[in-house]
């Protein structure tokens, strides 16, 4: 997560003026036919935050369900399949999948 933040940190620094919210600064970013790093960064910034919401999430409605809270492993493993892997290239399923 912090690599994708300071992506969006440099981006910001590089032209603070043009890149005043996330926004602007993805538009700017597409209207130019350079990388879009920003994009990139962003996407997965908020993928990667998804990923600890549906965690907390399954933490939580196990602990109300009587399930064991213990089985953090497990939790984040669904979190992750659920969010990360539909994401992932065939290549990376194959290594880490």
């Amino acid at each position: 997560m912090q690599v994708n933040i300071d992506k969006l940190s440099q981006k910001l620094s590089a032209d603070p003026k043009a890149n005043v919210t996330l926004q602007k600064m993805i538009m700017n970013e597409m209207s130019t036919a350079k990388k879009s790093t920003a994009a990139d960064a962003l996407l997965w910034l908020t993928r990667s935050l998804r990923l600890i919401q549906l965690f907390f999430d399954k933490l939580v409605n196990g602990e109300k369900e009587g399930g064991p809270v213990e089985d953090l492993a497990a939790k984040i493993t669904d979190a992750y399949d659920d969010i990360i892997v539909p994401h992932q290239g065939w290549m990376a399923q194959q290594l880490f999948g």
